[in-house]
Protein backbone atom coordinates (compact mmCIF):
# COMPACT_ATOMS: atom_id res chain seq x y z
CA UNK A 1 0.00 0.00 0.00
CA UNK A 2 1.27 3.48 -0.88
CA UNK A 3 1.13 5.52 2.34
CA UNK A 4 2.55 8.69 0.83
CA UNK A 5 -0.80 10.29 -0.22
CA UNK A 6 -2.22 9.48 3.22
CA UNK A 7 0.75 11.10 4.97
CA UNK A 8 0.44 14.21 2.81
CA UNK A 9 -3.29 14.40 3.57
CA UNK A 10 -2.63 14.07 7.32
CA UNK A 11 0.03 16.76 7.16
CA UNK A 12 -2.35 19.10 5.32
CA UNK A 13 -5.13 18.49 7.83
CA UNK A 14 -2.73 19.18 10.72
CA UNK A 15 -1.36 22.32 9.08
CA UNK A 16 -4.77 23.72 8.21
CA UNK A 17 -6.17 22.94 11.64
CA UNK A 18 -3.21 24.57 13.35
CA UNK A 19 -3.43 27.60 11.09
CA UNK A 20 -7.13 27.97 11.75
CA UNK A 21 -6.40 28.11 15.46
CA UNK A 22 -3.96 30.99 15.05
CA UNK A 23 -5.43 32.87 12.09
CA UNK A 24 -8.36 34.37 13.98
CA UNK A 25 -10.25 37.39 12.61
CA UNK A 26 -8.44 40.64 13.36
CA UNK A 27 -10.27 42.44 16.15
CA UNK A 28 -7.74 44.88 17.55
CA UNK A 29 -5.30 46.04 14.85
CA UNK A 30 -6.05 48.99 12.53
CA UNK A 31 -7.04 48.14 8.97
CA UNK A 32 -4.28 50.52 7.88
CA UNK A 33 -1.41 51.68 10.05
CA UNK A 34 -1.45 55.42 10.76
CA UNK A 35 2.23 55.42 11.69
CA UNK A 36 4.64 55.56 8.75
CA UNK A 37 7.92 54.42 10.24
CA UNK A 38 9.20 50.81 10.35
CA UNK A 39 5.99 49.25 9.03
CA UNK A 40 8.01 46.39 7.49
CA UNK A 41 9.67 45.51 10.81
CA UNK A 42 9.25 41.76 11.53
CA UNK A 43 7.58 42.40 14.91
CA UNK A 44 4.90 44.80 13.68
CA UNK A 45 1.44 43.40 14.35
CA UNK A 46 2.82 40.66 16.61
CA UNK A 47 1.74 39.90 20.18
CA UNK A 48 4.06 38.31 22.75
CA UNK A 49 3.68 37.07 26.29
CA UNK A 50 6.05 38.24 29.00
CA UNK A 51 8.07 35.07 28.38
CA UNK A 52 8.58 36.00 24.72
CA UNK A 53 6.09 33.55 23.19
CA UNK A 54 4.23 34.83 20.13
CA UNK A 55 0.47 34.37 20.54
CA UNK A 56 -2.65 35.21 18.51
CA UNK A 57 -4.80 38.11 19.60
CA UNK A 58 -7.61 35.65 20.42
CA UNK A 59 -5.44 34.19 23.21
CA UNK A 60 -4.73 37.63 24.69
CA UNK A 61 -8.37 38.68 24.46
CA UNK A 62 -9.56 35.52 26.20
CA UNK A 63 -7.28 36.42 29.11
CA UNK A 64 -8.55 40.00 29.09
CA UNK A 65 -12.19 38.92 29.26
CA UNK A 66 -11.43 36.83 32.34
CA UNK A 67 -9.66 39.66 34.17
CA UNK A 68 -11.27 42.31 36.34
CA UNK A 69 -8.57 44.93 35.80
CA UNK A 70 -7.18 45.42 32.29
CA UNK A 71 -4.44 48.00 31.78
CA UNK A 72 -3.75 49.27 28.27
CA UNK A 73 -0.45 51.07 27.77
CA UNK A 74 0.54 53.46 25.00
CA UNK A 75 2.92 55.93 23.47
CA UNK A 76 0.83 59.05 23.89
CA UNK A 77 1.46 60.43 20.39
CA UNK A 78 0.85 57.20 18.44
CA UNK A 79 -2.64 57.12 16.84
CA UNK A 80 -2.37 53.36 16.17
CA UNK A 81 -2.10 52.75 19.91
CA UNK A 82 -5.36 54.58 20.52
CA UNK A 83 -7.13 52.66 17.75
CA UNK A 84 -5.95 49.37 19.27
CA UNK A 85 -7.07 50.49 22.74
CA UNK A 86 -10.48 51.45 21.37
CA UNK A 87 -10.81 48.11 19.58
CA UNK A 88 -9.91 46.20 22.75
CA UNK A 89 -12.52 48.15 24.72
CA UNK A 90 -15.15 47.38 22.07
CA UNK A 91 -14.19 43.69 22.07
CA UNK A 92 -14.50 43.54 25.87
CA UNK A 93 -17.87 45.26 26.07
CA UNK A 94 -21.24 43.55 25.75
CA UNK A 95 -24.61 43.63 27.54
CA UNK A 96 -23.22 41.46 30.35
CA UNK A 97 -19.85 43.21 30.69
CA UNK A 98 -19.52 46.98 30.79
CA UNK A 99 -16.15 47.85 32.34
CA UNK A 100 -15.43 51.43 33.36
CA UNK A 101 -12.76 53.20 31.31
CA UNK A 102 -10.27 55.11 33.48
CA UNK A 103 -8.11 57.81 31.87
CA UNK A 104 -4.65 58.90 32.94
CA UNK A 105 -5.29 62.02 30.85
CA UNK A 106 -8.14 63.38 32.96
CA UNK A 107 -7.54 64.92 36.42
CA UNK A 108 -10.04 64.64 39.26
CA UNK A 109 -11.22 68.23 38.94
CA UNK A 110 -12.78 67.31 35.57
CA UNK A 111 -14.32 64.04 36.75
CA UNK A 112 -17.91 65.30 36.40
CA UNK A 113 -17.37 66.28 32.76
CA UNK A 114 -16.63 62.68 31.77
CA UNK A 115 -20.23 61.65 32.38
CA UNK A 116 -21.64 64.48 30.26
CA UNK A 117 -21.29 63.12 26.73
CA UNK A 118 -24.10 63.22 24.18
CA UNK A 119 -23.60 61.32 20.92
CA UNK A 120 -26.78 62.81 19.43
CA UNK A 121 -25.84 66.49 19.67
CA UNK A 122 -22.08 65.89 19.74
CA UNK A 123 -21.41 62.76 17.60
CA UNK A 124 -17.64 63.38 17.35
CA UNK A 125 -17.37 64.37 21.02
CA UNK A 126 -15.59 67.61 20.13
CA UNK A 127 -17.60 69.67 22.67
CA UNK A 128 -16.88 66.91 25.17
CA UNK A 129 -13.13 67.35 24.54
CA UNK A 130 -13.38 71.11 25.01
CA UNK A 131 -15.05 70.66 28.38
CA UNK A 132 -12.21 68.32 29.32
CA UNK A 133 -9.71 71.03 28.26
CA UNK A 134 -7.93 68.23 26.42
CA UNK A 135 -5.50 70.08 24.18
CA UNK A 136 -5.44 73.15 26.41
CA UNK A 137 -3.86 70.96 29.10
CA UNK A 138 -1.13 69.82 26.68
CA UNK A 139 -2.29 66.41 25.50
CA UNK A 140 -1.86 65.35 21.90
CA UNK A 141 -4.64 66.11 19.43
CA UNK A 142 -8.10 65.00 20.51
CA UNK A 143 -8.55 63.46 17.05
CA UNK A 144 -6.17 60.60 17.89
CA UNK A 145 -7.76 59.96 21.30
CA UNK A 146 -11.35 60.24 20.03
CA UNK A 147 -11.64 56.51 19.11
CA UNK A 148 -11.22 55.54 22.78
CA UNK A 149 -13.94 57.91 24.00
CA UNK A 150 -16.25 56.86 21.17
CA UNK A 151 -15.70 53.18 22.00
CA UNK A 152 -16.70 53.88 25.60
CA UNK A 153 -19.65 56.10 24.69
CA UNK A 154 -21.01 53.79 21.98
CA UNK A 155 -20.95 50.87 24.43
CA UNK A 156 -22.40 52.93 27.30
CA UNK A 157 -19.32 52.44 29.45
CA UNK A 158 -18.60 54.81 32.35
CA UNK A 159 -15.61 57.10 31.75
CA UNK A 160 -13.62 57.89 34.88
CA UNK A 161 -10.93 60.46 35.76
CA UNK A 162 -7.77 58.75 36.94
CA UNK A 163 -5.12 61.39 37.56
CA UNK A 164 -4.35 63.83 40.33
CA UNK A 165 -4.88 67.53 39.85
CA UNK A 166 -1.79 69.54 38.95
CA UNK A 167 -1.91 71.52 42.18
CA UNK A 168 -1.67 68.26 44.16
CA UNK A 169 1.29 66.94 42.16
CA UNK A 170 3.11 70.25 42.61
CA UNK A 171 2.63 70.00 46.36
CA UNK A 172 3.89 66.41 46.38
CA UNK A 173 6.92 67.44 44.31
CA UNK A 174 7.87 70.25 46.69
CA UNK A 175 6.75 68.86 50.08
CA UNK A 176 6.68 65.09 49.67
CA UNK A 177 4.01 62.42 50.06
CA UNK A 178 3.06 63.67 53.52
CA UNK A 179 0.76 66.24 51.89
CA UNK A 180 -1.65 63.35 51.28
CA UNK A 181 -3.87 62.10 54.09
CA UNK A 182 -2.76 58.86 55.71
CA UNK A 183 -5.83 56.99 54.40
CA UNK A 184 -5.06 58.15 50.88
CA UNK A 185 -1.43 57.13 51.19
CA UNK A 186 -2.64 53.67 52.16
CA UNK A 187 -5.17 53.49 49.29
CA UNK A 188 -2.47 54.67 46.86
CA UNK A 189 -0.03 51.96 47.97
CA UNK A 190 2.43 54.57 49.19
CA UNK A 191 2.99 53.00 52.59
CA UNK A 192 4.66 50.01 50.91
CA UNK A 193 8.24 50.99 50.03
CA UNK A 194 9.88 49.93 46.80
CA UNK A 195 12.87 47.64 46.96
CA UNK A 196 16.22 49.37 46.53
CA UNK A 197 16.63 47.88 43.03
CA UNK A 198 13.15 49.00 41.97
CA UNK A 199 13.68 52.55 43.19
CA UNK A 200 17.10 52.83 41.54
CA UNK A 201 15.76 51.43 38.30
CA UNK A 202 12.83 53.85 38.45
CA UNK A 203 15.11 56.86 38.90
CA UNK A 204 17.39 55.66 36.12
CA UNK A 205 14.43 55.43 33.74
CA UNK A 206 13.25 58.92 34.70
CA UNK A 207 16.76 60.24 34.15
CA UNK A 208 16.99 58.64 30.68
CA UNK A 209 13.47 59.72 29.70
CA UNK A 210 14.50 63.31 30.46
CA UNK A 211 17.63 62.95 28.34
CA UNK A 212 20.08 63.07 31.28
CA UNK A 213 19.25 66.73 31.80
CA UNK A 214 17.76 66.53 35.28
CA UNK A 215 19.90 66.94 38.40
CA UNK A 216 20.12 63.80 40.53
CA UNK A 217 18.47 65.57 43.48
CA UNK A 218 15.29 66.12 41.44
CA UNK A 219 14.68 62.41 40.82
CA UNK A 220 13.29 61.31 44.22
CA UNK A 221 10.57 63.99 44.01
CA UNK A 222 9.67 62.77 40.52
CA UNK A 223 9.41 59.21 41.82
CA UNK A 224 7.01 60.43 44.51
CA UNK A 225 4.82 62.18 41.94
CA UNK A 226 4.75 59.17 39.64
CA UNK A 227 3.91 56.84 42.52
CA UNK A 228 1.08 59.13 43.64
CA UNK A 229 -0.31 59.27 40.11
CA UNK A 230 -0.18 55.49 39.85
CA UNK A 231 -1.95 55.29 43.20
CA UNK A 232 -4.65 57.67 42.05
CA UNK A 233 -5.28 55.63 38.90
CA UNK A 234 -5.39 52.34 40.80
CA UNK A 235 -7.78 53.85 43.34
CA UNK A 236 -10.02 55.12 40.53
CA UNK A 237 -10.06 51.65 38.94
CA UNK A 238 -11.02 50.01 42.23
CA UNK A 239 -13.81 52.50 42.95
CA UNK A 240 -15.19 52.16 39.42
CA UNK A 241 -14.94 48.39 39.16
CA UNK A 242 -17.56 47.20 41.64
CA UNK A 243 -19.79 45.57 39.03
CA UNK A 244 -17.95 45.01 35.76
CA UNK A 245 -14.30 45.77 36.37
CA UNK A 246 -12.23 48.54 34.80
CA UNK A 247 -9.92 49.30 31.89
CA UNK A 248 -7.08 51.81 32.30
CA UNK A 249 -5.75 53.99 29.48
CA UNK A 250 -2.26 55.17 30.43
CA UNK A 251 1.35 55.39 29.34
CA UNK A 252 3.37 52.17 29.34
CA UNK A 253 5.35 53.28 32.39
CA UNK A 254 2.21 53.52 34.49
CA UNK A 255 1.08 49.96 33.74
CA UNK A 256 4.32 48.23 34.72
CA UNK A 257 3.56 45.29 36.99
CA UNK A 258 6.67 45.67 39.13
CA UNK A 259 6.02 49.25 40.25
CA UNK A 260 3.07 50.92 38.48
CA UNK A 261 -0.70 50.68 38.87
CA UNK A 262 -0.63 46.84 39.11
CA UNK A 263 1.75 47.17 42.09
CA UNK A 264 -0.81 49.40 43.83
CA UNK A 265 -3.67 47.02 43.04
CA UNK A 266 -1.74 44.26 44.79
CA UNK A 267 -1.47 46.42 47.93
CA UNK A 268 -5.27 46.80 48.02
CA UNK A 269 -6.36 43.19 48.45
CA UNK A 270 -8.35 44.18 51.51
CA UNK A 271 -10.55 46.47 49.38
CA UNK A 272 -11.15 44.10 46.49
CA UNK A 273 -11.93 40.40 46.27
CA UNK A 274 -8.99 39.76 43.98
CA UNK A 275 -6.30 42.00 42.58
CA UNK A 276 -5.45 40.01 39.45
CA UNK A 277 -4.77 42.34 36.55
CA UNK A 278 -3.62 42.14 32.96
CA UNK A 279 -1.10 44.67 31.63
CA UNK A 280 -0.95 45.04 27.84
CA UNK A 281 1.84 47.31 26.59
CA UNK A 282 1.67 48.84 23.12
CA UNK A 283 5.27 49.27 22.00
CA UNK A 284 6.78 50.93 18.94
CA UNK A 285 9.40 48.83 17.14
CA UNK A 286 12.99 49.91 16.63
CA UNK A 287 15.09 49.01 13.56
CA UNK A 288 18.00 48.20 15.88
CA UNK A 289 15.85 45.64 17.73
CA UNK A 290 14.55 43.05 15.26
CA UNK A 291 13.51 40.36 17.79
CA UNK A 292 11.56 40.26 21.05
CA UNK A 293 14.73 39.34 22.98
CA UNK A 294 16.27 42.68 21.98
CA UNK A 295 13.76 44.59 24.13
CA UNK A 296 14.05 44.89 27.90
CA UNK A 297 10.80 43.81 29.54
CA UNK A 298 12.25 42.26 32.70
CA UNK A 299 13.28 44.29 35.76
CA UNK A 300 16.47 43.77 37.77
CA UNK A 301 14.48 41.71 40.26
CA UNK A 302 13.40 39.37 37.48
CA UNK A 303 9.78 40.61 37.41
CA UNK A 304 8.07 40.99 34.04
CA UNK A 305 7.01 44.52 33.16
CA UNK A 306 3.85 43.40 31.34
CA UNK A 307 1.69 40.36 30.64
CA UNK A 308 1.52 41.02 26.90
CA UNK A 309 3.42 43.23 24.47
CA UNK A 310 1.81 44.37 21.21
CA UNK A 311 4.23 45.78 18.63
CA UNK A 312 3.33 48.60 16.23
CA UNK A 313 5.12 50.87 13.76
CA UNK A 314 6.70 54.07 15.06
CA UNK A 315 4.81 57.32 14.65
CA UNK A 316 7.46 60.00 15.17
CA UNK A 317 11.23 59.77 14.62
CA UNK A 318 12.01 63.26 15.95
CA UNK A 319 15.02 63.39 18.26
CA UNK A 320 13.19 64.79 21.28
CA UNK A 321 16.36 64.80 23.37
CA UNK A 322 18.05 67.14 20.90
CA UNK A 323 15.10 69.51 21.14
CA UNK A 324 15.11 69.29 24.94
CA UNK A 325 18.86 69.95 25.11
CA UNK A 326 18.41 73.02 22.92
CA UNK A 327 15.61 74.25 25.16
CA UNK A 328 17.75 73.81 28.27
CA UNK A 329 20.66 75.59 26.58
CA UNK A 330 18.46 78.56 25.69
CA UNK A 331 17.12 78.71 29.25
CA UNK A 332 20.67 78.98 30.59
CA UNK A 333 21.34 81.94 28.27
CA UNK A 334 18.48 83.91 29.83
CA UNK A 335 19.82 86.07 32.63
CA UNK A 336 17.66 86.46 35.74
Amino acid sequence: MNYRPLLILCALVFFCTGSATWAQPNLIFPETWQSDHNRDHPLVGQIFTAQGQAVPESFMMRQARLTRFVLLGENHDNPDHHIIQANIITALADEHHRPAVVFEMVPMRLADQLSKFDLVSDPQLDDFAKRLEWEKRGWYSWSIYRPIALAAANNNLPMIAGNLDRMTTREISSKGLSVLESSKQLAFGLKTPFSKDTEEEFMEELRRSHCDLLPQKALPAMVNVQRARDGSMADAMIRASQKFGAVLIAGNGHIRKDRGVPFVLRQNKARIQESHNLAIALVEVSPEQPSFADYEFISKSGAAHYDFVVFTPKFDTTDHCAAMREQFKNMKKIKP
